[in-house]
């Protein structure tokens, strides 16, 4: 039985060895990205290399439902600076020899829960 861990190993080891050769997006917007490894969403860098403003990562830290997933929005910025835009500056500046600006999305935080409403909160106390 393979596990999905293993498809992502693989999907990863293919990518490096033969490139990846569909369709190039220049803008994917990730919901529900809780519920992803950080290995997952490093895949999405071989779709969009619009590194600068293709991508949009949103999600809900206490909807996490996959099993093992410890997830904080910290690691995806990290995760996505050192992945996305280091990478990323390193193959422009070897094929360029010029600087690239790079960005890094900001982290805005909710302060209603808009899935819960408090009268289904009552509703659901009641006996």
């Amino acid at each position: 039985m393979i596990l999905h861990v293993d498809i992502v190993i693989d999907l990863h080891r293919r990518l490096r060895a033969e490139k990846y050769k569909g369709d190039v997006l220049n803008f994917v917007f990730i919901d529900e990205v809780q519920d992803l490894t950080m290995a997952q969403i490093v895949l999405f860098k071989h779709i969009c290399r619009n590194v600068e403003e293709g991508f949009g990562f949103c999600g809900d830290t206490t909807q996490t439902i996959g099993r093992g997933i410890d997830f904080r929005f910290q690691d995806v910025r990290s995760l996505f600076y050192n992945k996305f835009v280091l990478e990323s500056k390193s193959q422009f500046l070897n094929k360029k020899n010029e600087k690239m600006k790079g960005c890094i999305f900001y982290i805005f935080m909710l302060s209603e829960n808009f899935s819960t409403y408090a009268e289904v909160l009552k509703l659901s106390q009641c006996n």
